[in-house]
């Protein structure tokens, strides 16, 4: 968004999002609570543990000449 205070003068802010998903997690003969005997990994409900996710805000000043 840009607010403009006078002709020459204004304020910028802007605001970004990201989300990457980080893949599921491979089985291993340790983790034997949550693979199958075919060693594929069980889709549980805390699937959002495998997003990465962040975000940036930022501002400034805008002169026009």
């Amino acid at each position: 968004m840009k607010f403009w205070l006078t002709p020459r003068l204004g304020l910028r802010f802007d605001a970004r999002g990201r989300s990457a998903y980080v893949g599921a997690k491979r089985c291993s003969r340790t983790d034997d609570f949550f693979c199958r005997a075919d060693d594929s990994f069980y889709r549980d409900d805390n699937d959002r543990r495998r997003w990465y996710t962040s975000g940036e805000t930022t501002g400034g000043v805008t002169f026009a000449f």
